[in-house]
């Protein structure tokens, strides 16, 4: 009686050493999920980094100007625009 008392706790604290809160597949999860989120962190520093640096180029009127004719299509007074289509 005594020996299957001793299994049946040993079991119940393997149990919850394993799946417990602080078993050891939570701490897998967690670990994972750790790795997760630091990757995420790089990708948006980088991101913020790479923002920063093209609202410095927007500061500068050259610029400005650039993005305003490649992306709105404006032309100063008396330039034309030439569309070619592949035929």
């Amino acid at each position: 009686m005594l020996i299957i008392a001793s299994l049946i706790v040993s079991l119940a604290v393997l149990s919850l050493a394993a799946f417990g809160k602080r078993g050891v597949f939570s701490l897998i999860t967690l670990s994972t999920k750790k790795s997760n989120l630091t990757e995420e962190i790089g990708r948006l520093t980088k991101e913020n980094r790479d923002l920063a640096e093209e609202l410095k180029r927007l500061e500068r009127p050259d610029y400005q100007e650039q993005v305003i004719r490649a992306q709105m299509g404006m032309t100063r007074k008396g330039e034309l625009i030439y569309i070619f289509t592949k035929e």
